[in-house]
């Protein structure tokens, strides 16, 4: 027979153990949701920026091919300038009254990195946050870098160059407009400022994010930069548990340092937020989660983009801290799903945790099954489901105008673009949103993306299955004669705007532009500011030619005064 001691001991190691149970039965919220409570941190740069860039089989444009003429002799200072923009690739199928794939890419973005001397840092600018996250842009030697295909809306990007530290800027594109981003590691600015918490109290220890640079406040709450990188819209970001997450844009002048006392923000206390996941049904993957502001007039000083979009397995949950006090609507997604209410809304208050329900029920959706060439199902094969327009249905889900893209670095939604991976039968579901685009694009990629597949699928569809075959890019050559010419011609090729190659072609060769993509082409060729020929519609397949006459200047040359201003001699 045990002794009483020893019995009281058991019974409050047993005691303990039950008390233990029913804290963390109640931290879950009970019942089936027994998984632990994550905490959703802001996205940092590196993590984005690995994501997968979803637009890639749509710029094999970029891989252009062009000869190497070596040293050719030329009076001519100014290099005709030979653009082309892809249209529509012959790769992806085609039907009347519906639009290319990726035909809400409208938006153009120019800009260069430069050193002190003025010379150019080849570099990579890659798109952190917004429409095109995931994207990247490489520059050509001179630090010269371009694009003609972007989405429009709110940009978060990061210029890495060579030997440098990494800048970040905020960029607005906007739909058939181009964009100018030029940064110079030239004469540098300095910028102090203070932070204060409610009552015009400082706060210490708070992080301060300036364009890519950061530092801490100090015990008075006051930041410094004292050398940085000047700007006209740099994003600044505070940052301290507790508190809400706040930015602005603030202006760095070159060669100035801004005094002490101009520079204030004052930071709020933070709400939290709570997401569970309560039911699971449709397809397997995780729930997509956005938030965003119900004003999204009013709401700009909150970086939304540090917390978009949250992801949440199946009756999951997610915890949400150092939100603005503000209210939010949140939007979810999930493949095969719908949410009941579609949008939850929900007000933020200071200092108080809040809990949203996410419950989904089945919704109209896109199944199959994806195979190899002899029939057998392929495991993990990635499958896509698009708009041809993805941000014009983005748009309409949301019941926007386009400028509603520039109030927040807005991710692609599942409304535009969904993507899942099959399971180990080769089966996927995916939702149908044929709501918001009655045809769209549905694609598949072996899990090595040496094989492709993909169809136009319309209304009501149900059951679509594919089977994947050799990726068949074309391959293209546009070769131009650029005529009466006695001498060399600088030239310079952009491939829907970023900066391919550059020489002087020889008077007796036409520039031949091979490996491009076969399909729907936009040619223009300027020299000296102005254009003297464009096709609209140039059809590229196998090789095409055309003759051109280029201004007499180009032909001629230019006197000696004129290449010595150019620094030609």
């Amino acid at each position: 027979m045990a002794s009483p001691s020893k019995s009281l001991a058991f019974a409050l190691v047993l005691l303990v153990a039950l008390v233990g149970g029913l804290v963390a039965w109640l931290a879950t919220g009970g019942g089936e949701r027994a998984e632990a409570l994550e905490v959703a941190r802001p996205t940092s740069s590196a993590a984005t920026s690995a994501d997968r860039d979803p637009d890639a089989s749509l710029r094999t444009a970029e891989l252009v091919d062009v000869e190497d003429y070596g040293e050719v002799e030329s009076t001519v200072v100014w290099p005709v300038q030979v653009d082309l923009q892809l249209l529509q690739s012959a790769r992806f199928p085609t039907m009347a009254g519906v639009q290319p794939i990726g035909s809400g890419r409208k938006a153009r973005l120019a800009g260069s990195l430069t050193a002190r001397d003025g010379s150019g840092i080849p570099c990579d600018v890659a798109f952190l946050h917004g429409t095109n996250a995931g994207r990247e842009l490489s520059s050509d030697d001179a630090g010269r870098f371009g694009a003609t295909d972007l989405y429009p809306g709110l940009q978060v990007v990061e210029l890495r160059g060579r030997g440098t530290p990494p800048v970040r800027r905020e960029v607005r594109l906007r739909r058939n407009a181009e964009t100018q981003l030029h940064v110079a590691f030239g004469l540098r600015g300095g910028v102090t400022g203070t932070v204060y918490k409610r009552g015009e109290e400082p706060l210490a220890g708070v992080e301060v994010d300036l364009g890519g640079e950061t530092t801490v406040t100090d015990e008075q709450g006051v930041f410094s930069f004292p050398s940085t990188l000047p700007g006209r819209d740099v994003p600044i970001v505070l940052r301290k548990e507790g508190y809400a997450t706040h930015t602005e844009l603030v202006g760095v002048a070159a060669g100035f340092t801004m005094p002490l006392g101009r520079l204030a923000f004052v930071m709020k206390e933070a709400a939290t937020l709570d997401l569970v996941v309560e039911t699971a049904v449709g397809g397997p993957g995780d729930t997509t989660v956005l938030l965003l502001p119900a004003n999204d007039r009013a709401q700009r000083d909150f970086p939304w983009y540090t917390v978009n979009p949250v992801r949440i397995g199946p009756r999951g949950r997610v915890r949400i801290e150092n939100l603005p006090p503000t209210q939010v609507l949140v939007h979810a997604f999930h493949p095969g799903a719908q949410f009941t209410p579609p949008v939850s809304s929900v007000t933020l208050n200071a200092g108080q945790t809040h809990l949203v329900e996410l419950n989904m029920e089945p919704t109209a959706r896109l199944s199959g099954t994806v195979t190899d060439e002899d029939g057998q199902p392929v495991a993990g094969a990635r499958v896509a489901l698009e708009a041809p327009d993805r941000m014009g249905a983005a748009l309409a889900y949301f019941g926007k105008l386009p400028t509603f893209l520039e109030s927040a670095a807005v991710p692609q939604i599942a409304v535009g673009r969904q993507e899942t991976v099959t399971d180990e039968r080769g089966k996927y579901v995916l939702s149908a949103h044929d709501r918001f685009a009655p045809t769209r694009y549905l694609q598949a990629w072996s899990p090595s993306g040496d094989t492709w597949a993909c169809r136009l699928v319309g209304t009501g569809e149900e059951l679509v299955d594919l089977e994947l075959g050799p990726v068949e890019e074309g391959d293209a050559t546009l070769a131009v004669d650029f005529q009466r010419r006695f001498q060399g011609l600088p030239f310079e090729v952009q491939v829907n705007g970023r900066p391919a190659h550059a020489g002087v072609l020889p008077p007796d060769r036409p520039l031949v532009l091979a490996n491009l993509s076969e399909g729907l082409w936009r040619l223009e060729v300027r020299w000296n500011g102005k254009t003297f020929f464009t096709e609209e519609r140039l059809e590229l397949d196998g090789r095409v030619e055309r003759a051109l006459v280029p201004p007499e200047g180009a032909i001629d040359g230019q006197d000696e005064e004129t290449r010595a201003r150019a620094g030609k001699l």
